[in-house]
């Protein structure tokens, strides 16, 4: 069984509240693959790494049989990886995604998160790390439908749309509660 972090920095920051070298330290020499390197599109915020991991997968750049997809610049690893693996196993899920107390965004599924009878507060969908097997990832991501999905963009009210990896995500949890599940008892945050 092979595995590979993923990830998406379009820049090393220089802000002193980004963890981004924290990150790469807490990686313990694994290797991290970054999507935005890749050439895979032009980015268009938060989006892009849901639409960059897809195509990556259809271009067979990733084959890891287990994908850690993270983000960078506010995630470390406080544990090894093959920790974070045995933890995601423990819930008998093809994909896990870490959680918080809080919903966000309100595009409308906290209700459908609600109805769901966790037995801790951290039942909200958090798209900050995400573990899964590579096929579940493909399903997923194709069931996003992509291709329609808009980036960032000014509507015609004027108000701006913003487009959002962890709405994406949630809202495959609530279609596909078969494949995602949540990591509510915070194993892999």
């Amino acid at each position: 069984m092979s595995y590979r972090v993923i990830t998406c920095a379009t820049h090393k920051p220089v802000q002193d509240y980004y963890c981004f070298e924290e990150f790469v330290k807490s990686l313990n020499g694994h290797d991290a693959v970054n999507l935005a390197g890749l050439n895979l599109g032009i980015w268009g915020v938060l989006a892009s790494k849901t639409k960059f991991l897809r195509k990556a997968l259809q271009q067979n750049l990733i084959t890891d049989d287990i994908l850690i997809v993270t983000d960078c610049y506010d995630v470390v690893f406080t544990k090894p990886l093959e920790e974070l693996i045995e933890a995601y196993r423990s819930y008998n899920k093809p994909i896990i995604a870490s959680t918080e107390k809080n919903y966000w965004p309100e595009e409308g599924l906290k209700p459908e998160f609600d109805k769901h009878n966790f037995p801790t507060s951290f039942k909200y969908l958090n798209s900050g790390v995400i573990i899964g097997e590579r096929d579940a990832f493909v399903t997923i991501l194709e069931s996003m439908d992509l291709d329609n999905y808009p980036d960032d963009h000014r509507k015609e009210d004027g108000q701006m749309f913003h487009s959002n990896d962890q709405f994406l995500y949630g809202n495959e949890f609530v279609k596909h509660p078969e494949i995602m599940g949540l990591d509510y008892l915070c194993k892999v945050n």
